[in-house]
């Protein structure tokens, strides 16, 4: 250990090599001696003879902003070491002076473990008659009392010190920094000698502001007013601050009774309002402590005399009572009960018209609660309004009830009088929003079990604003035992709603279960109730046309064989058959066996006309369904009139299947001008020969290709092919969104009309077959072009291209080869020219080689 002879050598010369000008100089020499104070030993030097003050200032206060203030400033004290003060030319001490203590007060507020370096620092700059003032308007007095100094405190006050000396920035008085600190005997200091208790700074707030808001179970309070009784000084209990609030409002925020109690004995306005409108039983109702401070709050002003307004509203007309139901579960206990004795009114409404039952509706699911508010308003004689409705939707409390499913407390709203036939804002009764829920069918069978024992007719007809009634709601959610409730209690299945959708409608536009309309017909037939299967809506559609349009084979079957028409046609001109005809789904094909093959056995006009003058079979070709192509031909569809689709009825199918795939962009590559031509007088030829391909590799690859592509062409005819003119390799490819493989049909020709075989081989199809990575199709028409695109990886999808009059593919394979045949069919000289394309070497399948 070095003694203190050679400690002060090492510390002189260090600093001689200091130059206090340049930051990073003393910051090393700060760094120096710490390590020489840490070994230090034997006895300390005088600082005055080797340091400046201003120099002692800056390491000092260096050392409190590193935290590291402990070693440096337990030397200086031990050196004996204390601040004086620099005085001006009137030889008076310079009082704007920043010190360490500002600093390290600024630094460690709120830090109480940093409390005992501000405490030695007074040790250090302990000069009372001098209060050092910083830039911040914080003195060493404020510094006193904000870390409750009490010695320290007396010290200034004894030499004179103003005790209401206030900070600049805030307006804070000693007394306001003593009562956020807590100290008692500060308090109790400050006030003997003088401190203005009522002082309030620039936000409104007094010393007894600040204590209220402590949430500590203290006495400060007594001891605030118990000081000032003896000097005989009146403490304003009930001053309000900027925001309107008084030390009671924040004392009601906290949890400490002890300071409250005493608040509520001296306040003499017990209506007091802050700026928020809330009053003082407001506070005491909001809070989540049912602690009888309620009744204690009314027992002091009984015996004060003073009357409470127990009906009070704030801005948004909420009242005690409606906040303590709010408060639910905390202060309901007990306090609504108070305040319902104590006169509050339970009818009045708030800014959205809820009363305080509307709130017991929505918020509080205990039916003994219910009871108990009515059992109390007949006690005291109070009528309550059970029928009244918001402002907002109408509601009454029974709505509420419905809505979330209190069945009690809606049973018990029956009971004691509730309207069963009051509507909404739109025009919903509460049976209608009964038939909202999709959970309790109790709640339904309580409507009309309770109203009938009060007779009272509930109006199961009821229209809402759209309409609707609650058998179509029911029907809509999918509760069955409310519809059978329904139905046998008076409903009308034929009421149209404003679209003029009646409830088969309903059943046949969803997608639940078909036990619904098995239930629906069989409850109708018990009650001998005629359902109207064809009634129409606004757009001309029967409920057949929305089960086909839905794909819904069962409920199809059920409504023909109830005697559905099967040739009505809708607003469009369009009969359940064009519906099917026009499906881009997979269950077209089911959807005409059912036309065709119901039980009623009624005629289907197949060939009748729509609007645009075109036959359910153009509408097949068109959609490209070969199996409802197949299944209008079996059932006779007239061929000898047949026009074969124009561009603008592919363009409108293109344009559906672009809305389906979702998945197009622009191709990036053209067909190169390779190609070999076939001339044919007959394009069936070709079309048999394609067509007898694809049906030989179908029959060899079945497990190895996908379902749709499997079914698509079981209708395609069968001819001889000459293996050795084309080489096509089954390309598949699976579009996303896509049920079936994207298709376009070829144009009509009139050697096309002698025989159904013909007329599915008329589809120049053109396969390939590889593993996809990266594909993109686009196809022209005309001035009307799509590209479809998808991306895969290593999967075998279907694909087919059939093409039309001047149809150009242009299509792009990231593959390592592809073949691709285009074939373009002329018209005007009956000709057939297939192209062929070929990105590296093809490698043919097995199954085309057998």
């Amino acid at each position: 250990m070095a003694n203190d002879i050679t400690c002060l050598r090492k510390l002189k010369i260090i600093l001689e090599d200091v130059d206090w000008e340049i930051v990073e100089k003393r910051r090393n020499f700060l760094s120096q001696l710490y390590l020489l104070i840490i070994n230090w030993n034997g006895q300390h030097p005088d600082l005055r003879t080797l340091f400046r003050p201003r120099q002692i200032d800056w390491l000092i206060t260096q050392s409190v902003k590193a935290d590291e203030s402990e070693i440096l400033i337990d030397f200086v004290i031990k050196t004996g070491y204390k601040d004086e003060p620099d005085f001006d030319k009137n030889d008076k001490p310079s009082l704007h002076r920043t010190t360490p203590v500002h600093h390290a007060a600024k630094l460690f507020r709120f830090d109480i473990k940093h409390r005992t370096v501000i405490r030695d620092l007074f040790k250090i700059y302990n000069r009372v008659d001098v209060n050092y003032i910083c830039q911040w308007g914080f003195t060493h007095f404020h510094v006193a009392c904000e870390w409750g100094f009490v010695d320290v405190v007396q010290k200034f006050l004894e030499f004179g010190h103003d005790p209401n000396l206030l900070m600049q920035t805030t307006g804070n008085s000693l007394l306001h920094l003593a009562a956020d600190w807590g100290s008692k005997d500060l308090i109790e200091l400050l006030l003997k000698y003088g401190a203005d208790p009522n002082w309030a700074n620039t936000n409104g707030l007094t010393p007894l502001h600040t204590i209220c808001k402590r949430d500590h179970h203290d006495d400060l309070t007594e001891v605030f007013f118990k000081v000032k009784y003896e000097n005989c000084r009146q403490v304003q209990v009930d001053v309000q601050d900027w925001w309107g609030n008084t030390p009671l409002h924040y004392a009601l925020l906290g949890s400490n009774n002890m300071v409250i109690e005493s608040l509520l004995k001296r306040s003499v306005k017990p209506n007091l309002t802050n700026r928020r409108g809330l009053t003082y039983l407001h506070m005491i109702c909001k809070r989540k402590i049912n602690d009888g401070l309620a009744e204690f709050f009314f027992r002091i002003n009984d015996e004060k005399h003073q009357t409470v307004q127990v009906d009070a509203q704030d801005p948004f007309g909420n009242t005690p009572l409606h906040l303590s139901l709010q408060s639910w579960p905390y202060t309901i206990n007990g306090i609504f009960e108070l305040l319902l004795r104590r006169g509050a009114n339970p009818n009045l409404a708030d800014v959205s018209g809820l009363t305080p039952l509307h709130i017991i509706c929505q918020r509080i699911p205990k039916a003994d609660l219910v009871e108990k508010f009515f059992n109390i308003c007949d006690e005291i004689q109070l009528t309550v309004q059970i029928n009244a409705p918001d402002t907002r939707q109408g509601y009454t409390p029974l709505h509420f009830a419905l809505v979330w499913g209190y069945r009690k407390i809606a049973e018990l709203l029956l009971r004691r009088g509730a309207d069963p036939n009051m509507t909404d804002k739109d025009g919903s009764t509460p049976l209608h929003i009964s038939c909202m829920r999709n959970k309790d069918y109790n709640i339904v069978a309580v409507l009309f079990e309770v109203s009938n024992e009060k007779h009272r007719q509930v109006q199961v007809n009821a229209q809402d604003n759209l309409g609707r009634t609650p058998l179509h709601l029911a029907l809509y959610w999918g509760q069955k035992k409310a519809v059978e409730l329904l139905l046998r209690n008076g409903a009308d299945p034929n009421i149209p709603d404003e679209e003029g959708l009646t409830a088969l409608h309903v059943i046949c536009q969803n997608y639940h279960n078909e036990d619904l309309a098995e239930l629906f017909f069989r409850v109708n037939n018990e009650i001998q109730q005629t359902v109207q299967v064809d009634a129409r809506d606004n757009l001309g559609r029967t409920p057949l046309h929305l089960s086909l349009s839905r794909g819904r084979r069962v409920l199809s079957r059920s409504l023909l064989s109830r005697g559905a028409d099967p040739n009505a046609a809708n607003a469009e001109g369009l009969t359940p058959l064009r519906i099917v005809c026009k499906r881009l789904r997979d269950r077209s094909y089911d959807l005409m066996e059912v036309l065709f093959n119901h039980d009623n056995h009624q005629t289907v006009r197949i060939d009748a006309l729509d609007e645009l003058g075109r036959t359910p079979l153009q509408w097949a070709v068109a959609n490209l369904w070969p199996h409802v192509v197949d299944v209008l031909l079996d059932h006779g569809a007239d061929i000898s009139n047949f026009v074969f689709p124009n561009e603008s009825h592919f363009n409108e199918c293109v344009k559906m299947y672009r809305e389906i795939t979702g998945n197009f962009s622009s191709a990036a590559y053209s067909i190169d001008d390779d190609c070999f031509e076939e001339k044919v007088r007959s394009p069936l030829s070709a079309c048999d020969r394609f067509a007898e391909r694809w049906y030989r590799v179908q029959h060899q690859r079945q497990q190895q290709l996908t379902r749709e592509s499997s079914t698509i062409f079981n209708s395609l005819g069968k001819c001889r092919i000459s293996r050795d003119r084309i080489y096509p390799r089954a390309y598949i490819m699976h579009t996303s969104g896509l049920t079936r493989p994207l298709c376009l049909v070829a144009r009509d020709h009139h050697r096309l009309q002698q025989s159904r075989g013909r007329l599915a081989a008329a589809a120049l199809v053109c396969f390939a077959r590889t593993r996809l990575y990266n594909s993109g199709v686009r196809v022209c028409i005309g001035d009307s072009t799509f590209c479809a695109t998808h991306y895969e990886t290593a999967r075998e999808l279907p694909f087919n291209i059939i093409l039309l009059q001047s149809v150009k593919v242009h299509m792009r394979l990231n593959t390592s080869y592809s073949v691709i045949f285009i074939i373009i069919y002329n018209v005007d000289d009956c000709t057939l020219r297939v192209k062929k394309y070929t990105r590296g070497q093809p490698r043919l399948d097995r199954g085309l080689d057998s």
